[in-house]
């Protein structure tokens, strides 16, 4: 009776802790809003699968299971739209806050009245990696810092949720923090603006 009673509560933990790992927790946990859904602007990101963005006007539809892959070429401060692919598949959504670092490219989609619909940040692609090189030792025995850069234009890909309404992607090299506003204009400079094929 004593390993019945005791069986019981181990059970309900183990469920618990499935039902957490298997990310049916609502959405908003961890937002540090408790009682309530996260704000609206942590909802616009690259990975979010929604049936709807919410901005001034209303609704946008979004397309479930669907996202638009941007091929660009980056060459300096110059930015151009190389090829756009359709994706479909089951795109998890993003989890915690949109990484925001100066150096970093920041994507968006626009509609036709210049409204925020969707936005991604990503490491720049032709910005210098460090590394300490183990296979090389200097002369007092420790690794030499190697350095990698690519030289001349780089490639690069970003995903944003497939929106009809999307008219322009704007590309920008972030050079300060995020704007407390969600509609604000980030502190960078802008490589690119590209209007959509509608």
């Amino acid at each position: 009776m004593r390993r019945a009673g005791l069986g019981l509560p181990v059970v309900v933990v183990l469920a618990v802790g499935l039902w957490w790992r298997l990310g049916l927790r609502p959405d908003w946990v961890g937002t540090g809003r408790e009682g309530g859904p996260p704000p609206a602007a942590a909802l616009v990101s690259s990975e979010v699968d929604l049936a709807a963005v919410r901005v001034d006007a209303g609704a946008i539809p979004a397309s479930p299971g669907r996202q638009t892959a941007f091929r660009l070429l980056l060459d300096g401060d110059s930015v151009q739209l190389m090829a756009v692919e359709e994706l479909q598949g089951d795109f998890h959504r993003r989890r915690g806050r949109l990484a925001w670092l100066p150096g970093m490219l920041y994507c968006r989609l626009l509609d036709a009245e210049q409204r925020v619909l969707a936005e991604d940040t990503l490491a720049a692609p032709d910005r210098a990696c460090v590394v300490l090189d183990p296979q090389a030792a200097g002369a007092d025995g420790r690794p030499v810092v190697t350095m990698f850069s690519p030289s001349g234009p780089v490639v690069f890909q970003v995903r944003l949720p497939h929106l009809e309404a999307a008219t322009e992607l704007r590309v920008s090299r972030l050079t300060g923090p995020r704007p407390a506003g969600a509609l604000a204009e980030p502190v960078g400079k802008l490589l690119a603006s590209i209007a959509l094929p509608q």
